[in-house]
This record gives C-alpha cells, structure tokens and sequence, in this order.
C-alpha cells in the first residue's frame, strides 16, 4: 500500500525533527513526505531536506509566498 502524509510547518518548532522522524518510522512508513512551509521569517526548507535526504522516503516541499494559515497549507498540500 502507498501513501502519502502531509504536514504544514510555520517557522521552525523544536519539535519539528522529532515530528518528521516519527513520520517516517511508523510501521508501515509513508511512500511520500509533502510538506507545505507556511511563508515566514525562518525558512526551513534546508533543515527539513536535511532531515529527510537520508530517509530513504520521497518527498516535496512546496514554500508558500505569502502566509496562507495552517489550514489554506495544510489544503495546498492535499
């Protein structure tokens, strides 16, 4: 079975690593990673690329260019 898992991030969380790692390592670990980062003063396209080249699980991270809200990412995401 293939899936997907979405997430919307804003800023760098100290949880965020912890977020994504989790992901990843379910049981049935997802066949793909999109990632929508709402626009902010902190991007963290790099850290999260960090994170998850070495995954071995696919991924997108689209960058919003203007702050759309967790909801209207979280939807472009979809």
């Amino acid at each position: 079975m293939k899936y997907a898992v979405c997430i919307s991030v804003y800023g760098k969380s100290p949880f965020l690593k912890e977020q994504i790692n989790s992901i990843i390592n379910q049981s049935i670990p997802p066949s793909e990673i999109i990632v929508v980062e709402d626009k902010s003063k902190v991007s963290v396209k790099d850290y999260i690329k960090k994170i998850l080249n070495n995954s071995g699980v696919e991924y997108k991270i689209l960058v919003n260019t203007k702050n759309l809200g967790p909801a209207k990412s979280f939807k472009k995401a979809i």
